[in-house]
Order: C-alpha cells, then structure tokens, then sequence
C-alpha cells in the first residue's frame, strides 16, 4: 500500500529531524523496535491507536504524519518549532516558563541592541 509506504517515510523523517533513533522512537511510544523499523520501510501497517502514540512521541499531531509535501520538507521555522516542542512537552510547567522567559528576555535584548 502506498500510503503505508509514504507514511514510514514521514515518520522516519520527523524522527530524523528530532535527532533520535528509532530505538528512543520506539521507548517513547510503547512500541518494538522491530515494529518501527518495519514501519518506516512501508513493511507494517499500523493502527490509528499506533499512529498516535507515535505522533505523540515524536511530539506532532496526528495529522502532521499525513503531511506529504516535498515543500514542508525544506522549511526550517516548521523543524525548528517542532523541536521545540518535542524537547518541553515532557517537562513541568515551571521550566516551561523558564524557557519562555529566557526566550523573551532573548529577543528584548537583542531588539535593544538593534536600536542602539
């Protein structure tokens, strides 16, 4: 089937993008290795209760695993973002508001700058 095929194909990516490995894939979505190795290579065809615990792993809706365009593929602030997102999806409130602050006082100093 193509679209097991195109889908494996989106969840490898998005797992390469995040910098882990399949194995680290696996842990976080309750799932064998094997299971997601045969997955990305179009090989198994998973459930929608599988398919979300993969999204959720890799920290994206379950929509964005059925985005296929080539053009999404290039866009660094889309990566970047997810990054983000991926990494403080896990962590307590107080260092979530952490980072956001850190990032504010970021860019306000970095305006300061500019205008100077």
């Amino acid at each position: 089937m193509e679209i097991i095929g195109k889908l494996g194909r989106r969840v490898k990516k998005l797992r390469k993008q995040l910098g882990i490995t399949q194995e680290k894939l696996a842990e976080k979505a309750g799932l064998s290795i094997n299971f997601i190795g045969l997955f990305e290579r179009g090989k198994n065809a998973p459930s929608l209760k599988t398919l979300q615990k993969i999204a959720s792993a890799l920290g994206v809706r379950i929509e964005e695993l059925f985005r296929f365009e080539k053009k999404e593929s290039s866009d660094g602030k889309a990566k970047a973002l997810r990054k983000l997102v991926y990494y403080l999806k896990d962590k307590d409130i107080e260092d979530i508001k952490f980072v956001s602050d850190l990032i504010y006082r970021f860019f306000e100093r970095r305006e300061e700058n500019v205008s100077k």
